[in-house]
């Protein structure tokens, strides 16, 4: 089965948000605070936040037999790709590679049970 990172890579992304989402998740990525929750292969949950004292969503991608499931507290709308699925999209491969040294702010909260 493939992994939650196997499904996002930036072009994949961009087919699932219209162009001016995904500039505003870019934008979000780079200057936002991302918590994750959840990191493992088939689910990832993670809490962005703006800088501007935002209280922030939290975006939560499984991967299953099916393909990948997405949802973001922003929304209801079950098949729609926000910004804040964009950020976090962005970001996981980086993280699931350890690359963070560019990032402003950044917490992981792994979850060993």
């Amino acid at each position: 089965m493939k992994s939650v990172t196997d499904y996002l890579s930036a072009e994949a992304i961009k087919t699932l948000a219209i162009p001016s989402i995904y500039r505003l998740g870019a934008i979000l990525a780079r200057d936002g605070v991302l918590e994750f929750i959840e990191f493992n292969p088939l689910k990832v949950v993670a809490k962005i936040s703006g800088l501007s004292g935002s209280s922030g969503r939290t975006v939560e991608f499984k991967a299953n037999n099916s393909g990948l499931e997405y949802k973001c507290t922003c929304t209801k709308k079950p098949d729609w790709f926000c910004k804040h699925c964009v950020a976090v999209g962005l970001m996981i491969p980086d993280i699931g590679e350890g690359k963070t040294a560019g990032l402003k702010s950044f917490v992981l909260f792994l979850d060993f049970s």
